[in-house]
């Protein structure tokens, strides 16, 4: 057997462990990567099932254990909006999450699908296919992505599959590999950070001098900062509710997007249920002319004269979320109008786009314990001043923003534009007096769930039952996890 080398496909030799060692330092150069992570996942399987060498299979399994576990994290209902290396031109195709078989196959969803059978989001047959009600479908191309999965011994730890189902439990947690990622996960949505473009992960070499020559299709893009609500059909990675940062089409533009793909970029602005961006946009339909609907008409203005800016939702008013656990939002948002701060001119046919470019931020409340009109009162009185001085919208969005939280009161300073003004700046650069260290600084992985500094040495906490498991890949020759595998 052989691993496959991450970031290109030529196999490597099997003692050369260190590669698995990497993965639990560095991520997969490919993170994330649609749709070629099917290839390393689906080796670790056979390596994990059929390797004589028992250091060579728990290594294996601890590496497929640890990319099911930032699944759990980063995921909702089944479904996930992350970032990823490559290819840039799958990002606009195929971009229902629950279709697999197209270029844009995530196919870690159909993995988790399997072992967690969370089906909640499949499409449920007409009544005219089926003499049960709300029976799931699975589409074309489901069963041959899981087959590989259905086909081995291997199954991750109880503790990852319980994650992956019940969000009881709130957490923020944080990665920094070659992207970034952030996920704010409650019982009633998850947030996730959409990242940020990466370069190639292979450059051509002249000698000993690295050219920075690479194929486009290899770099690594952002995805929108995305807003996941519970209990919703809404499967588009592309049409939650959502920032998209700046944006730039890769070749001509076709039917909305650019023909060899679109890259996200800047998409760092999240803590806890707060998150801010540029270009906003709105959740759309999950199937149009369905009864669910976007989110757009349900955010209603503040009270008693509160500024034009503010808007507000309850979920259990608005039918594109009435079967989500409740939560309120916050959302204040002014027009972006300064391109050459990234915002982005939208017309018609852009989805969500509906009253021109926005920028500003929104916070979601999960479970809120006070009346919808209190919490539309509070938020505003919390919150004279947004942007001080007033500024017009176009020098607004350069300025650093104040907010103070509904949930725990905590003072946020944020910026909707540091990460575009400097790569190493997140957007949340303040949280009670405390900065917010440079991405740079970041550990490999921080948070409710997952910890490491990036030696090698990986824990993973399931915060509903507090199981505790670590991947120990300091001694690359030797892994070691605990507890053990059975």
């Amino acid at each position: 057997f052989a691993i496959p080398a991450i970031g290109n496909h030529f196999p490597v030799p099997l003692h050369q462990r260190d590669l698995r060692h990497r993965r639990m330092r560095h991520d997969f150069a490919e993170y994330n990567a649609r749709p070629y992570q099917r290839y390393s996942l689906v080796a670790l399987l056979n390596l994990a099932d059929f390797a004589e060498d028992p250091q060579v299979r728990d290594g294996a399994r601890m590496v497929l254990e640890f990319t099911l576990g930032k699944f759990a994290v980063g995921s909702r209902e089944g479904v996930r909006v992350v970032p990823y290396r490559r290819l840039v031109e799958a990002m606009n195709k195929n971009p229902n999450m629950l279709e697999f078989g197209g270029e844009g196959t995530d196919h870690a969803i159909a993995m988790m699908m399997y072992y967690t059978g969370l089906v909640n989001r499949l499409p449920t047959l007409p009544p005219a296919l089926t003499e049960q009600p709300a029976t799931k479908a699975l589409p074309y191309g489901n069963a041959s992505s899981m087959i590989y999965v259905a086909s081995s011994k291997f199954a991750p730890d109880d503790a990852i599959i319980d994650l992956a189902i019940n969000k009881t439990v709130p957490y923020l947690q944080r990665f920094r590999s070659e992207s970034v990622e952030v996920y704010a996960s409650t019982r009633s949505f998850t947030i996730t950070a959409g990242g940020v473009r990466t370069p190639q992960a292979l450059t051509l070499m002249l000698g000993p001098i690295a050219t920075g020559i690479g194929r486009t299709t290899d770099l690594g893009t952002g995805v929108p900062t995305s807003f996941i609500p519970s209990g919703t059909p809404h499967v588009n990675r592309l049409e939650f509710m959502r920032f998209e940062g700046t944006v730039e089409d890769i070749g001509d533009v076709e039917n909305r997007f650019g023909k060899d793909g679109r890259i996200y970029d800047h998409n760092v602005c999240v803590w806890q249920g707060f998150a801010c961006g540029m270009n906003y946009r709105d959740l759309q339909d999950a199937n149009p002319g369905d009864q669910h609907g976007g989110m757009e008409t349900c955010f209603v203005p503040g009270l008693d004269g509160a500024p034009a800016e503010w808007k507000f939702l309850d979920s259990r008013a608005c039918a594109a979320t009435r079967q989500s656990p409740p939560f309120f939002i916050a959302r204040f948002l002014m027009p972006c109008t300064n391109e050459d701060s990234g915002c982005v001119p939208c017309t018609n046919e852009d989805s969500g786009c509906l009253n021109g470019p926005t920028f500003g931020f929104f916070e979601a409340v999960d479970a809120p314990a006070v009346e919808f009109n209190e919490f539309r009162r509070k938020v505003v009185a919390d919150n004279p001043v947004v942007f001080p001085g007033n500024p017009a919208p176009a020098d607004a969005v350069n300025q650093n923003g104040h907010y103070r939280m509904f949930e725990g009161g905590l003072p946020i300073l944020f910026s909707v534009v540091a990460n575009r003004a400097d790569r190493n700046l997140y957007g949340v650069l303040d949280v009670a007096g405390e900065s917010i260290q440079d991405l740079d600084d970041w550990p490999f992985a921080t948070g409710g769930v997952m910890n490491s500094d990036g030696n090698g040495l990986v824990s993973f906490k399931n915060p509903n039952n507090g199981r505790l498991i670590t991947w120990d890949f300091t001694d690359a020759q030797h892994p070691k996890r605990t507890p053990p595998f059975n």
